[in-house]
């Protein structure tokens, strides 16, 4: 839904991984049944059960030319979603992408992006079938067409607040929804400057309990409860703040 370019000469499809908000590890074919590619079209069924996968389709030799993230649940973003004072236009999802409900607690946990990046990392909650590895970026591993044939592997940085691509790209996730936008079909990642929604809001408290922070509004009609699901370490890939901290994406590089 992000393009009409070709992503070349299609050979199958595959299911890259599954994963539940259980401590349970799906087996194959808990969410997504019956994929196939068949006269130009990738079909699929779904199970009863909730949860995120990503699919691609590939060539001839294997090699993933596209991937989809699959968000199964019965969240209807054109339903529920909210808004804010000065921004009545702005449609908000009330809860992160992967996210299987939006109240507070681990089943608020959504997925984990590496900035400009489309395809999902799986979050510390989930069980994955997702075999995650990582690499460090070079002149042929930071590039868009090596992360789209690799949804799987976590390109880090050389250190510490670099970017994962060797050469940067600050219009990846651009004003105008690009082919690398996360969001599914009719959404975008929000922007972030200072003409943004978020310059309007503030740090609140920060719940213990549920491992979240509140950012209150400005004008005090209405808050953002944001859980805190950690992040990956751009430049190591190790899990840091899990329950206490969290990032948070915007289009603004």
């Amino acid at each position: 839904g992000n393009s009409s370019d070709s992503v070349g000469t299609i050979a199958s499809a595959e299911v890259v991984w599954e994963a539940l908000h259980q401590n349970t590890t799906p087996q194959s074919g808990d969410l997504i049944r019956n994929l196939k590619y068949q006269d130009g079209i990738i079909s699929f069924e779904t199970t009863a059960n909730e949860g995120n996968a990503l699919i691609a389709a590939t060539d001839e030799s294997g090699t993933i030319l596209w991937s989809w993230h699959i968000w199964i649940t019965d969240y209807v973003p054109e339903d529920d979603y909210d808004t804010y004072p000065g921004f009545e236009d702005l449609k908000v999802m009330d809860r992160n992408l992967g996210e299987m409900s939006s109240e507070k607690g681990k089943m608020s946990y959504g997925m984990i992006y590496q900035w400009g990046r489309k395809d999902p990392f799986t979050t510390k909650n989930m069980s994955s079938t997702a075999n995650t590895t990582e690499q460090e970026t070079s002149a042929n591993i930071g590039t868009d067409e090596y992360a789209t044939a690799n949804p799987t592997v976590f390109i880090n940085s050389k250190r510490q607040g670099t970017d994962w691509r060797y050469e940067s790209n600050r219009f990846a996730w651009g004003t105008a929804k690009t082919a690398l936008d996360p969001c599914p079909l009719g959404w975008k990642v929000p922007e972030g400057d200072e003409n943004s929604l978020w310059r309007n809001f503030e740090l609140g408290s920060f719940d213990s309990t549920y491992g979240g922070m509140t950012f209150r509004g400005n004008d005090a009609t209405q808050d953002i409860w944001m859980p805190a699901q950690g992040y990956i370490m751009d430049h190591s890939y190790f899990w840091i703040g899990v329950g206490y901290e969290g990032r948070y994406w915007t289009t603004t590089a």
